[in-house]
């Protein structure tokens, strides 16, 4: 068996002059674009091979490689097809056929298997296949389920119905709604925010974000990539910033794609992105360097806003006549950074349209009063809700925020909702929000159960308008009854935990661990150090022009 990676013709003379030729093989497995593995050069190269079977690998086959997604979205899709719509590829996938093999020559696709003994050919028989049908039948099986939607889906309908009507911009696409790692239901941070038909800004870009453009968007991925002009990374973390570079070669490629010209991604991130991207820049790309890419501006350079052009050919630098320009043509008449405690040049941010409408994106980050105050009045706040009510603890020691945290965040900025997001994998399936305490000393032991009317969980995939936000803040004792097992579980272990006085004491190993960790990393909070940071980081820039 072997296994060939031809990203382009320029290789085949060199693969042609290997020993790859003196060997015979049950199998080779070709890696390649499909333009490569349908040229007719390279063809014929294949047929000359001795070999038994060639399986072919390129970004054309659509096939399921995780059919749990299908089957979350699937049944979030039957409680609320406006704010979760099926994937693109579902129809195409619920239909999928094995396309017949050629000769000696057929297609791989994810759980295709070649078995060594016996010298069989490539076996197709535990590919996964989408049975929408039965995902329902499984949901309506859950009687908590059923109840709790029946009592709520006329009012649903309703304000389903009301909402179309006002459908407008911003749309917000949530591509990534956990922390750390990837898990079934929720990959890393990402979410897209559509300014306008033809610009979106991309909030953070974890490892595999490309990938939930695809499945969400299928076919027309390549427009939405090359409409992607902003990006955003709130801190150097990977679970922030690991899907950057594939999506900025995958937007490259986008626009050769779609016969436009390349236009840079402005890029907001923290200062030290600039050495990471040069790195990868050096040791993946072949053929453009970094800054031929991107438009770097660092987030400190934005603490004090846009800049103002009162100064136009006067004190104004081309970079800050740069930025107003762009910012103004996509109508964001304020855009604020906020140093946040998390690590080091954390940074929240703050967008502000002339049509009126207004958004605040926490990043990681303790409750922080800066972003509170910058925040003000705005449509909507999406803040990271990393731990539950309780684990007040652990969320401080790691320089995170519980539930409760963030949704008082909204409460003093005055929001007019609040979307968590940002879940440990713990959560994955659904964040344990129905309990919080109250502020009151004398009560703080006691719980109350609360209502929160502007207050809603995001989930991957899901789309939400501004006035779809009254219908997605119901939503949540019905997601709630959806994973009633595993929010019954959390509870259990809440009522164990409050049990037990000295939990916190006995898990101090933990707490201390994590405390070394993040170290010396906690981002400078007084204005003075702010200012300072912000200053050098203008000197930076401007010796990059």
């Amino acid at each position: 068996m072997s296994l060939l990676d031809c990203p382009s013709l320029a290789y085949l003379d060199s693969i042609n002059k290997s020993e790859l030729n003196s060997h015979s093989y049950h199998v080779i497995v070709h890696l390649a674009p499909n333009t490569i593995l349908n040229n007719e050069i390279y063809r014929t190269w294949m047929k000359s091979m001795n070999t038994t079977h060639h399986l072919l690998l390129d970004e054309t086959q659509k096939n399921i490689h995780m059919e749990a997604i299908y089957r979350y979205q699937t049944q979030l899709n039957y409680i609320d097809d406006g704010i979760f719509p099926l994937l693109s590829y579902h129809n195409i996938l619920k239909e999928f056929k094995i396309p017949e093999p050629v000769d000696n020559i057929s297609y791989g696709f994810t759980s295709t298997r070649i078995p060594i003994r016996p010298t069989l050919g490539p076996d197709n028989s535990k590919l996964v296949t989408l049975q929408p049908q039965n995902y329902i039948d499984i949901l309506l099986a859950n009687e908590e389920f059923k109840q709790t939607f029946t009592a709520a889906k006329q009012q649903l309908q309703a304000m389903h119905e009301i909402a179309k009507t006002g459908h407008s911009y911003p749309e917000i696409i949530f591509l990534g709604t956990g922390s750390a790692c990837p898990s079934k239901p929720r990959n890393t941070s990402g979410i897209l925010i559509h300014i306008n038909d033809a610009n979106i800004f991309l909030l953070e870009c974890a490892e595999g974000t490309t990938g939930q453009i695809r499945h969400f968007y299928g076919d027309q991925s390549d427009e939405i990539l090359s409409h992607i002009r902003f990006a955003y990374i709130s801190h150097m973390h990977a679970d922030h910033l690991g899907g950057l570079y594939g999506l900025i070669r995958q937007r490259r490629r986008a626009f050769e794609n779609l016969g436009h010209k390349y236009e840079k991604l402005i890029l907001l991130c923290p200062n030290k992105y600039v050495d990471v991207g040069r790195k990868q820049w050096n040791y993946f790309s072949d053929k453009h360097l970094f800054d031929d890419d991107v438009h770097i501006v660092f987030n400190r350079m934005l603490t004090n806003g846009l800049p103002t052009l009162t100064h136009i050919g006067g004190e104004n630098t081309e970079e800050e006549i740069f930025l107003f320009d762009k910012f103004k043509s996509i109508g964001l008449h304020g855009l604020q950074t906020v140093l946040v405690e998390h690590i080091y040049d954390a940074h929240a941010l703050v967008l502000r349209h002339i049509d009126g409408w207004s958004l605040a994106f926490s990043g990681d980050c303790k409750q922080s009063s800066d972003f509170i105050q910058a925040g003000q009045n705005v449509d909507v706040l999406i803040h990271e809700s990393t731990f539950e009510t309780g684990l007040e603890v652990y969320a401080s020691q790691m320089r995170h925020c519980t539930m409760a945290q963030a949704i008082d965040v909204g409460r003093r900025m005055n929001a007019k909702y609040t979307i968590l997001w940002h879940f440990s994998q713990r959560y994955a399936k659904i964040p344990f929000l129905s309990e919080t305490r109250t502020e009151d000393e004398s009560q703080k032991n006691e719980k109350q159960e609360q209502k929160f009317d502007n207050v809603c969980i995001s989930f991957d995939f899901m789309r939400i308008h501004l006035s779809d936000l009254p219908r997605a803040c119901e939503l949540v004792p019905i997601f709630e009854s959806m994973f009633y097992d595993e929010w019954l579980s959390m509870k259990r272990k809440q009522t164990r935990r409050e049990q037990e006085p000295d939990y916190f004491s006995k898990n101090t190993r933990m707490i201390e661990s994590k405390r070394k960790f993040m170290s010396g990393r906690a981002s400078p909070s007084n204005k003075n150090a702010t200012q300072l940071e912000t200053n050098t980081s203008r000197n930076i820039a401007s010796s990059q022009q």
